[in-house]
């Protein structure tokens, strides 16, 4: 599928690459879903220290991803005002050589993600069409409103988000495409069997398994799983991928942490089928205590839970509930470790056919969320604002 009337997309980013962060992951997979899907494109990102290996090994893709790397993340110490001072040197030199670039090619255009409001006004001056993706509603000032009114269109991952931006913003309906993140269907439906994955992972074999992937952050409401594996004892075992037992104190507040929670430390993202493949049920989290964690993520962990042909447990809360029903998961009421532990048990408990029928479904739904659709629908998007 070609890119008409776009000869090249500009893919903007200040963000660290490769990373071991969810956005690291993302923005390496939707690269290679523009490219499959026929358009040229380079990602700029800023210059920063060397890292161990290559975005391509880092992430498992297929595809080699033309990168421009500018100044950036490199003088200034990890402080507010020297990631100010960074964003700002690093917007610099994105709009210089934008600028430079679309003297010779007019038809190109400048793809951002959720830049931050030191980068959104320089970039403006390319004079590319720019369209921004954003993964959590903006506060209301001056400068995104100028930043909203200027841009040709913005993608959203969910419908929270679209409704944010309207009421808070004025931006029409038609200006914003809701595109919830995605997986690579590929890297997942070629997982291992449970008994092999557990072999490779050291999983006893009887244990009954509940896996939670992802970094260990505040606002997703960790400590719930605490609750719950008090409560069950030892009818589940709950293996966290993504940190260290310290890590989880420090976030949680938790000092005592049951022998039935392993933390297994950061683990590369190619191994995360091998983790999901190891178990029973995968926890999908999500906390009222936070409004992010409640109405805007769209976590990427839930479209591989999908793929994983494995049980979902996960937190009533709106923004799963936009990508899961209850024909593909087992809810529980959001900061309830009671009910998320009754969760789990009902999976446990459940008959064969219903458990299979779920898998089922979750696997159909979750073919339509891959990655190479989700780079597919921007780009009818974004040809369709040109």
């Amino acid at each position: 599928m070609g890119m008409n009337p776009v000869t090249k997309v500009y893919y903007v980013a200040n963000a660290r690459m490769p990373s071991s962060r969810a956005y690291g992951i993302q923005l390496a997979k939707m690269c290679e879903a523009f490219l499959k899907n026929g358009a040229s494109l380079e990602l700029v990102v800023p210059r920063g220290r060397g890292a161990a290996s290559s975005i391509e090994e880092f992430y498992g893709l297929h595809n080699r991803i033309p990168v421009r790397r500018l100044p950036g993340f490199v003088w200034w110490p990890r402080t507010r005002l020297g990631f100010n001072l960074n964003s700002f040197i690093f917007s610099l030199a994105a709009t210089v050589y934008l600028i430079a670039q679309s003297l010779r090619d007019r038809r190109s255009i400048l793809y951002t993600i959720d830049l931050d409001q030191f980068s959104f006004l320089p970039l403006l001056a390319s004079r590319m069409p720019c369209f921004s993706e954003l993964h959590s509603a903006k506060r209301d000032n001056a400068i995104y409103r100028i930043f909203f009114r200027s841009v040709r269109g913005l993608i959203v991952i969910n419908e929270r988000i679209k409704h944010d931006l309207m009421s808070r913003f004025g931006v029409p309906p038609e200006k914003i495409l809701v595109a919830p993140n995605g997986i690579d269907i590929e890297m997942f439906k070629k997982s291992l069997s449970r008994e092999e994955a557990r072999r490779a992972l050291g999983i006893p074999e009887s244990a009954h398994a509940v896996v939670h992937t992802g970094r260990f952050y505040d606002w997703k409401g960790l400590r719930i799983i605490v609750g719950a594996a008090r409560r069950l004892g030892g009818r589940a075992s709950f293996y966290l991928v993504g940190g260290t037992k310290e890590e989880f104190s420090s976030v949680t507040g938790e000092r005592e942490i049951p022998e039935n929670v392993i933390c297994s430390g950061y683990r590369s993202y190619p191994e995360m089928p091998r983790w999901l493949a190891a178990a029973d049920v995968l926890l999908a989290l999500g906390t009222k205590e936070n409004d992010y964690s409640y109405t805007q993520t769209s976590p990427m962990k839930l479209f591989e839970y999908l793929a994983s042909g494995r049980q979902i447990v996960a937190s009533r809360t709106p923004a799963n509930a936009e990508i899961v029903s209850d024909a593909e998961a087992w809810f529980y009421e959001p900061d309830s470790a009671e009910g998320l532990a009754e969760a789990v048990v009902t999976v446990f408990e459940s008959n064969t056919e219903k458990v299979a029928i779920k898998t089922a479904r979750a696997l159909r739904k979750a073919e339509f969320y891959s990655w190479s659709n989700r780079a597919a629908s921007v780009m009818r998007f974004i040809t369709s604002q040109i």
